[in-house]
């Protein structure tokens, strides 16, 4: 298979893009959708799009989400500005309010780090939207920016919130602005992409299945014309399946699939989990760690949830990179799955008790390294079991400091740690401060049946003479 697989059959998305980079040559705004189903070629598109804007000297931030990290506020905006801002974005932040930089340390950590600054005590999402904006107009400033945000539809709500401000309300400057989403799956953002269209700021491009002429330019000379015909029809004209069905071909039968993804061809799914099946037992279970660390991942968290020491995690590691199962990326100690489906199927292929030990081992070496608890909650909710009242602790404190930024989010672990919370008399004071907590976070979401029947739970488990009856009740 190519490296430049999504180019071949491509052309008119090309065109597309050379015609948008040129107008943010010459210091327009501009934002492309790029939609399709998995493994249409949409990651690999948009990353030509910032080889392309790189070579006309632009500055090229990539950021992407992972489906089992949905819940980790701006996890996307963290993921494409946050190493760019500890390396080189000092300069951009000289000269900003001190409340601009209060708001934007709230989103970035590197922010406070840089600037030395507290986030924002009161927290209004619109303004923390409003300070990447200008955040972005300041590095555009320097040069033409283009950031490349990738799998949107697993954006958390904080990070959502962004890019629907960007595209209602851009930023005054030289920034082009890529989304890469699965078709359907992200209806918000598909719809601001086309109001952006129909104001003529942005281009929305449907990715199609490559045609059997587009594809026969992908396959290796050693396939056969029968095997050719056969992996074209079995993949759909879809590249990431195309690509799966031929290393099957070129290797022995694999074994029967384990792991399964909605949507996704039987053939498919069975190659996927024969390419796991044919890694050696320390790089398949580095693997499953690295699934359940994050995407992208830290070795050390990957081994530590493995269950293995670091030097065998390493080793194991280079088999991963030379089977590219995953590869690096351009943060130091960070790698990513090649794509979010092998990361999928590689999850799917571990037990269900091992993903809940590795998880915990998991939330365990994050605590060590003094992570947040938003950082620490994703994998906490998912290990602990009912009773553990430190995880409910975390996941309360969690959904705390995220409520006034990704109240949708937040919602989620206060239910999570009322799933964990005893019912009994004792914890009744915790588990009405858990019920308001998830209510109020529910009405900040716009959820207000949801918060409706949130607080009627509360109110069937208020004394008849408390005061706070009729403030609920209103």
């Amino acid at each position: 298979m190519s490296p430049n697989a999504s180019v071949v059959g491509r052309a008119a998305e090309l065109q597309v893009f050379e015609r948008a980079l040129g107008l943010v040559d010459a210091g327009a705004w501009r934002a492309i959708g790029v939609l399709g189903e998995p493994g249409i070629g949409k990651s690999t598109l948009i990353a030509e799009l910032g080889c392309l804007a790189a070579a006309r000297g632009h500055l090229v931030l990539a950021g992407r989400v992972a489906e089992l990290e949905r819940d980790i506020p701006f996890g996307m905006w963290v993921d494409a500005l946050d190493g760019h801002v500890s390396r080189d974005g000092a300069a951009a932040l000289v000269g900003m309010a001190d409340d601009q930089l209060a708001e934007l340390a709230v989103a970035l950590p590197a922010v406070r780090r840089v600037a030395g600054v507290a986030p924002a005590v009161v927290v209004e999402r619109h303004r923390v939207a409003r300070a990447m904006r200008g955040l972005l107009e300041r590095l555009a400033g320097a040069c033409p920016v283009t950031i490349l945000l990738d799998d949107s539809q697993w954006a958390d709500p904080a990070s959502a919130d962004v890019i629907a401000l960007l595209l209602h309300r851009p930023p005054a400057g030289a920034v082009l602005l890529a989304l890469a989403a699965r078709t359907g799956r992200a209806p918000t953002l598909e719809g601001a992409l086309e109001r952006a269209s129909r104001d003529r700021s942005a281009d929305v491009l449907e990715l199609g299945p490559l045609s059997r002429e587009a594809a026969d330019a992908l396959l290796p000379a050693s396939l056969g014309r029968g095997a050719r015909a056969r992996v074209h029809r079995e993949s759909g004209g879809n590249p990431l399946y195309l690509e799966a069905l031929v290393r099957a071909e070129l290797t022995a039968p694999p074994a029967a699939a384990r792991a399964g993804a909605p949507g996704v061809p039987r053939a498919v799914t069975v190659a996927l989990a024969g390419e796991i099946a044919a890694l050696g037992p320390r790089a398949q279970v580095l693997a499953q760690g690295a699934a359940v660390a994050g995407d992208p991942f830290d070795p050390s968290v990957a081994a530590s949830a493995a269950g293995i020491g670091e030097e065998a995690a390493l080793s194991a590691l280079d088999e991963l990179l030379a089977a590219d199962v995953v590869r690096g990326t351009d943060r130091p100690r960070r790698f990513r799955f090649r794509h979010p489906l092998v990361r999928r199927a590689v999850y799917e292929t571990a037990g269900g008790g091992w993903r809940l030990a590795a998880h915990a081992r998991a939330a365990e070496e994050l605590t060590t390294r003094g992570a947040p608890p938003a950082e620490r909650a994703h994998h906490v909710e998912r290990a602990a079991q009912p009773g553990d009242l430190p995880a409910v602790e975390l996941l309360a404190a969690a959904a705390d400091d995220t409520a006034p930024v990704a109240p949708a989010t937040a919602a989620g672990w206060y239910e999570a740690a009322l799933r964990l919370l005893p019912g009994t008399d004792e914890h009744a004071h915790r588990r009405r401060a858990l019920l308001r907590g998830q209510g109020l976070a529910l009405v900040s979401a716009g959820r207000p049946a949801d918060a409706s029947e949130v607080f009627g739970r509360l109110l069937a488990i208020l004394p008849a003479a408390a005061a706070e009856r009729v403030a609920l009740a209103r």
